[in-house]
């Protein structure tokens, strides 16, 4: 399973839809944030791919509950937990993977048996000192590899983990 990992798009469609023709064999898309209704630009490019997201911190869909900080499900046999700032997630920490955004900087680290994964931003070419990124995690029966890129495709960095059942 391939699942594409955006956060941050800050309503530069634009960008988004790039790297998801870019991307365009992935199975999943998963969106961190800021801003939620951009995935609903792009609802049509990702027929047929999962979705899962979260709302950024000021989105009204928090302030009236209608929208959830936190999303928890799994695929491909493994616990997903996405959230758009990390410190909202707490202590609520059984899982495989921890997706989060609102940093703007890539960040991809194993800490006690969980991965946590942030893609960077697709807000423009470079904001906060940073280089436009997202992320590619793909999901087979015996490695997870994870790829961090810069908007136009090339590879920052990858890691790999050996993939036991959960």
């Amino acid at each position: 399973m391939k699942i594409l990992i955006a956060s941050d798009t800050h309503g530069n469609i634009e960008f988004l839809n790039s790297v998801i023709k870019r991307e365009s064999d992935s199975d999943a898309l998963l969106h961190l944030g800021d801003n939620w209704e951009d995935v609903d630009a792009i609802k049509q490019s990702i027929k047929g791919w999962e979705l899962y997201r979260v709302p950024g911190n000021y989105h009204p869909g928090l302030v009236n509950r209608t929208l959830n900080r936190i999303e928890k499900f799994e695929m491909s046999g493994k616990v997903f937990k996405l959230v758009h700032d990390l410190q909202q997630l707490g202590n609520q920490k059984s899982c495989d993977f921890i997706l989060f955004g609102h940093t703007h900087v890539a960040f991809c680290e194993e800490i006690k048996g969980i991965i946590y994964l942030n893609p960077g931003h697709l807000k423009r070419e470079t904001d906060r000192g940073q280089t436009a990124a997202y992320g590619v995690l793909t999901l087979k029966e015996d490695i997870m590899i994870y790829e961090n890129k810069r908007f136009d495709g090339k590879l920052n960095y990858s890691r790999s983990w050996k993939n036991s059942k959960s």
